[in-house]
């Protein structure tokens, strides 16, 4: 039999290990809370600076019941299906949303408004390295007719973009802002931007990891990265925003909560969403080094003083000795009755039984004489004093008045001071008796 037990020590340790070990192998790339080179710690840090901490909201879902429209949301690279229903009317209340995406799970959504990805090109135009991936993108000049051409005010200033393994757009209603170049003449739309209902803004570009920690060391980069961050919150035609920006990268909910009815559905949706933002918690890898190196010293210890193997080898019924308790006769009534679960009131009546046998025998009186006539014979014979004569008939009377009561049914208790009297008593009795036959 394997014998396990945990003390709260151990517990404690245990919950350190899911803390500790497990949050940091799940960290994404794109996490905002990600100091690693594919993280966007930068791009945070950066938006606090430009909008101040309490601007800059990083949620793990998107409460469209809270939020007004001037407020922005800024998606990484999304691994969940996009609400249209909610972004939608985000939007049209005067709403801006940028989608930074490459590979992840907007495409359903971007199909809604037309916009549909297609691969970069082959060989661009100014490529860093000679790579192909590393293409750098520049801001789209749509021509005017008889003026020179402009970019677009969110790119206006900046000269190019290096990208990052990037996808492109195709989408002839939306305005592209910044593209790729190849070699034959032709344009990749790499950013692209459009007015819903007259109010909100949408903005996509197809390569995320242009933000990143690693990208943001390029001052073009980081110029891009402030434009964007300004373009989500700044006035708009309709009026002032100044509203907050929203972050969320990979794996988020999207909920009008404050709207919704707490139904046991949807209870049990937030509980499990609460759930994954808690698994997704991300901790400093040196806090989770140490906390690894508690862990494992704790299992450790845990392991060598709680846990063992105990067996027992099989011994035939035969070989196994009968508990005292099971045993009849004098030893096994004995046992019975200073077992500690035996209540006092039996106790009590076998040592009022002894005492009685004791005495029948000693005066030779026949088997089956009344308590209260042998005590008066052995008085008689001077076997007892007075004195001791007294006390034994209250313990007569006393059980008398226990039997009545265990012929009713019912209990009586009996205390222990009680039975060490009579036990004393008794025992000065039968000491007196054999100490007079020695004589």
């Amino acid at each position: 039999m394997v014998l396990i037990r945990f003390r709260r020590f151990d517990l404690v340790l245990l919950a350190l290990a899911g803390l500790g070990l497990a949050s940091p192998l799940r960290a994404a790339a794109f996490d905002f809370n990600d100091a690693s080179w594919e993280g966007s710690r930068e791009l945070l840090t950066l938006a606090r600076a430009r909008l101040g901490i309490n601007r800059v909201s990083l949620v793990a879902t998107l409460d469209f019941a809270a939020m007004k429209p001037g407020d922005g949301i800024l998606i990484m690279h999304p691994t969940v299906t996009l609400n249209f229903d909610l972004l939608s009317e985000f939007m049209r209340t005067g709403g801006r949303i940028a989608i930074l995406d490459d590979f992840g799970s907007s495409g359903p959504f971007l199909e809604r408004f037309g916009i549909r990805r297609t691969n970069p090109p082959l060989r661009p135009v100014q490529p860093l390295r000679s790579n192909a991936n590393l293409a750098w993108a520049i801001p789209t000049r749509p021509p005017t007719g008889g003026q020179s051409p402009s970019a677009h005010s969110m790119v206006s200033g900046l000269d190019r973009l290096l990208t990052n393994h990037p996808t492109t757009f195709s989408n002839p209603g939306l305005t592209p802002i910044l593209e790729i170049r190849a070699v034959d003449g032709s344009s990749y739309p790499l950013a692209i931007s459009g007015v819903i209902e007259q109010r909100g803004r949408l903005f996509v570009m197809g390569d995320p990891s242009a933000v990143i920690n690693l990208m943001l060391r390029y001052p073009e980069n980081r110029q891009f990265a402030e434009r964007l961050i300004d373009y989500l919150l700044e006035d708009d035609t309709w009026g002032a925003r100044g509203g907050k920006l929203y972050l969320v990268a990979n794996e988020f909910s999207q909920t009008a909560a404050s709207g919704e009815v707490s139904s046991p559905q949807h209870l049990a949706r937030r509980l499990w969403e609460n759930c994954r933002t808690f698994a997704r918690w991300h901790i400093p890898q040196l806090t989770a080094w140490v906390l690894g190196l508690l862990v494992a010293a704790g299992v450790g210890r845990m392991a060598w003083r709680h846990l063992g193997v105990k067996v027992n080898a099989y011994r035939p019924r035969f070989v196994i000795p009968t508990p005292l308790v099971a045993q009849p006769g004098e030893a096994g009534r004995a046992a019975v009755l200073a077992a500690p679960s035996t209540p006092r009131m039996l106790t009590f009546l076998e040592l009022m039984s002894g005492a009685t046998a004791y005495l029948t025998a000693h005066l030779g009186l026949v088997e089956g004489t009344g308590m209260a006539n042998v005590f008066d014979c052995a008085l008689e014979n001077r076997l007892l004093s007075h004195t001791q004569r007294d006390e034994l008939q209250k313990l007569v009377t006393r059980v008398a008045n226990i039997r009545a009561t265990l012929s009713s049914g019912g209990q009586t208790r009996v205390r222990a001071k009680e039975l060490r009297r009579a036990h004393r008593l008794i025992l000065d009795i039968t000491k007196g008796i054999d100490h007079r036959q020695w004589l």
